[in-house]
């Protein structure tokens, strides 16, 4: 009878991981800060909350069915003192998701660990603009990639690339009212500018004065399905999916 009811288990356990996105923080992987008692403790007040499903280092894994036709949120914070940060994703294919600490920004980077490779490697944002005003100057940013908004009701793709490889793979996501830099210290600096599908624009002026911040978020791809933002700048409306 025991026999039968860990083979029981067994099945409802391999049923559950294989129709569901798993994550998980493995408090073992934070052994080698061990030595460093108070970073370590530290990193162990982390708390994730995804889709209301609380996760922390040494807690249960966490189960979410993945729907590519709508976002997820993530709310991270770093202790019960301080308020939590909203992150938008897709949790969109039954993967298995390992959050890791980065050490290099102190922040946190989630691995897919069916590829063995950070998740950020195909993701893309694409900006669409209905009622643009050619009185302005358009500009769509992910990390520190940027991208000019020329046309209106045409879709603008940028890829997540400019960013260094110890960065975390959470990044800031905007859509921004630009104008020329008049000083440097007003301006935002990017690392690369592109036009539309990859071509990067290798004269580009790199630095910006944000007039307005028509949107900002924080996004974690997880897969190759794109985040759209879409702008109605008549009705000043914002459309996120």
């Amino acid at each position: 009878m025991k026999n039968l009811f860990i083979l029981i288990l067994f099945f409802y356990s391999s049923i559950l991981t294989s129709q569901n996105a798993v994550f998980k923080a493995d408090k073992q992987s934070l052994s080698r800060y061990a030595k460093n008692k108070k970073l370590y403790h530290k990193i162990l007040q982390w708390e994730w909350v995804i889709n209301g499903k609380h996760l922390k280092y040494g807690s249960e894994k966490v189960f979410i069915q993945p729907n590519s036709s709508k976002l997820d949120t993530i709310l991270f914070r770093k202790n019960k003192q301080s308020t939590y940060d909203t992150i938008i994703t897709n949790i969109a294919a039954a993967n298995s998701y390992q959050f890791e600490f980065n050490s290099c920004c102190g922040n946190f980077n989630v691995k897919n660990k069916h590829s063995n490779k950070t998740t950020r490697a195909n993701s893309l944002v694409q900006f669409k603009i209905s009622g643009l005003n050619k009185d302005y100057k358009y500009l769509g940013i992910i990390g520190e990639a940027g991208i000019p908004i020329l046309e209106a009701n045409k879709e603008f793709n940028l890829y997540y690339k400019c960013t260094s490889a110890m960065n975390s793979n959470v990044s800031k996501v905007s859509l921004n009212i630009v104008d020329e830099c008049d000083n440097i210290k007003d301006c935002v600096s990017l690392n690369c500018m592109f036009e539309n599908n990859k071509v990067q624009i290798p004269t580009a002026k790199l630095e910006y004065r944000i007039l307005t911040k028509l949107v900002e978020i924080s996004f974690l791809p997880l897969d190759d399905i794109p985040l759209h933002i879409n702008y109605d700048a008549i009705k000043n409306n914002i459309k996120i999916y």
